[in-house]
């Protein structure tokens, strides 16, 4: 998988180059490129959490940091490469650079012990007996039989890709990180249409997302203390982002000083930055080894389709809204994310005993 998402990721960015003349070509390549990205991060997202089990949250912690920086350090490095390149050098150039991604996953080894399913489920044998053809009746069945016991076939399968359900609050920690991920998109979206609407120039506007660049590269640098020291909990992963992110956003509604949206944006990107990184190191706390894989599949699924739907609401706000000014019109679907998003973080800190058995 890992080799796959490297292959396209590097792919796709050459793509560009040599065919991304129109636009229809470059949203192509590029949605491409973000799903070659995907499966890398989940290759080595799972790489890292079979193989650094006792100390996983502080070196997963260190990972983020580094793919942040490196986030961040693509914009500029773009530009400079067309500076001197033009538009398709850039392109091919980066796609050169990318190419790491297919050697990387080379160096990440497969887990090859055996898990065993550490919580129970009564259906799980039934389940198990329906994949292995072990159905009781007559072996010459008729064609409704047939097509029957292929239905139950389905799905069993469903029921096994989702037995994450046996988790109840995984599924918890995966829905408040899809309503996190949503709020991101949409704050990371209107951040400079925002500074223009509130009287900004265009250069003075995208400081905004400096700003939160910046604090957010702080935000990395405490989620890793606080998880070096093992005091990440549903209160300092969850709860607390969440109300810092709810200031910062409200400062953008009370005040139109530049230097205050500055500190709101820097805020905001603090909260964003240290909510990934914790959310992610917390994954192995609420989920069983034997589950873990096809959990984490599930939570990038929950995660991305959230992500699309914050760019939905955001590209529907920005082209009816007639005022130019984009940020209430989405403002209370935020609002009330953030209030599932804390409820689950107090849930989450209600039954966690900070015992080593997955919920």
């Amino acid at each position: 998988m890992g080799l796959i998402g490297g292959f396209l990721f590097g792919l796709c960015f050459s793509c560009v180059g040599l065919f991304g003349g129109q636009l229809w070509h470059f949203f192509i390549f590029m949605g491409t490129t973000a799903v070659g990205v995907g499966l890398l991060d989940f290759a080595c997202f799972m790489s890292f959490i079979v193989h650094f089990k006792t100390n996983y949250q502080s070196l997963n912690s260190i990972r983020k940091l580094f793919a942040y920086v490196g986030i961040t350090l693509i914009p500029p490095l773009v530009e400079l490469l067309r500076s001197k390149f033009g538009f398709n050098g850039a392109y091919l150039i980066l796609g050169a650079i990318c190419w790491n991604g297919v050697v990387c996953p080379l160096l990440l080894k497969d887990d090859k012990t055996h898990q065993k399913c550490s919580c129970s489920h009564s259906s799980k044998k039934k389940s198990y007996d329906l994949l292995n053809g072990n159905t009781s009746g007559d072996s010459h069945k008729d064609q409704d039989t047939q097509t029957k016991d292929k239905g139950k076939l389905i799905v069993c399968n469903l029921r096994l890709l989702s037995s994450v359900t046996s988790h109840p609050l995984y599924s918890g920690l995966i829905l408040t990180e899809g309503l996190f991920y949503y709020n991101f998109v949409i704050w990371a979206i209107f951040l400079v249409p925002f500074g223009r609407s509130v009287g900004l120039k265009p250069s003075a506007a995208v400081f905004l997302s400096t700003a939160g660049g910046f604090g957010g590269l702080i935000g990395k640098l405490v989620a890793f203390l606080v998880c070096y020291v093992d005091k990440m909990n549903a209160i300092s992963a969850f709860l607390v982002p969440a109300l810092l992110c709810n200031c910062g956003v409200f400062g953008y509604i009370i005040t139109k000083n530049s230097l205050s949206l500055y500190i709101f944006s820097s805020i905001c990107g603090f909260s964003f930055a240290f909510s990934d990184t914790a959310l992610s190191g917390m994954v192995p706390r609420y989920v069983c080894s034997y589950h873990l894989r096809q959990g984490a599949a599930i939570g990038y699924i929950v995660t991305g389709t959230f992500m699309q739907l914050g760019g939905i609401i955001s590209g529907q706000s920005l082209k009816y809204n007639k005022r130019d000014y984009p940020l209430p019109p989405a403002f209370p679907v935020t609002k009330m994310a953030s209030a599932i998003q804390k409820c689950f973080a107090h849930t989450l800190y209600c039954y966690d005993s900070r015992s080593t058995t997955p919920r």
